[in-house]
């Protein structure tokens, strides 16, 4: 079986779920792409707007430019991916910048590591920010990877009615 496996950040104690098994029992992983993200230069990743202004991805973490704000939180090494919240409603991603082939007839897996603190408003009950996992085939159309997931997967809804682009999907919140 092969593993395609990317480390992006640690989840915080208080954050959930716990780490996922790297491979099924009595599989040994074969990376078919591995990043520990502690070359900002290798060009592996690309950041992109999907629909409004801003582009909400940094790598490394602390390009920002908000003067004393450190989000580190890596796994390993010193480097992470980190996304702001932006003051408007809008969809940006970080994405790999060439696509990975899968050895045909093969189990492939996507592993991650990652943590995310986004709004949640109790009083309204209602997640307006929030996050998905995507894969293409093609480059171009993008499909959900929730149907995929077999360990620690989406938990919750994101909330639709406010504007932004992931309302009413599944989706880290």
């Amino acid at each position: 079986k092969a593993v395609v496996a990317t480390e992006l950040t640690m989840t915080p104690p208080s954050c959930g779920p716990s780490e996922a098994p790297v491979c099924p029992a009595g599989y040994a992983p074969k990376d078919l792409f591995f990043d520990n993200l502690e070359n900002p230069a290798s060009g592996n990743w690309v950041t992109q707007v999907i629909t409004g202004s801003y582009v909400g991805w940094y790598y490394p973490q602390n390009s920002h430019g908000v003067s004393g704000l450190d989000k580190t939180n890596a796994t390993s090494g010193v480097t992470n991916f980190w996304g702001i919240d932006i003051p408007e409603p809008a969809d940006s991603a970080i994405a790999m910048s060439r696509g990975v082939a899968l050895p045909a007839g093969k189990q492939a897996y996507l592993r991650f590591n990652h943590s995310f603190l986004f709004h949640h408003y109790t009083s309204k009950s209602a997640n307006y920010d929030g996050g998905v996992i995507e894969y293409s085939v093609d480059g171009t159309t993008w499909q959900d990877a929730s149907s995929l997931f077999e360990d620690n997967g989406y938990n919750g809804t994101i909330a639709s009615g406010n504007g932004n682009p992931l309302g009413g999907r599944s989706g880290f919140v």
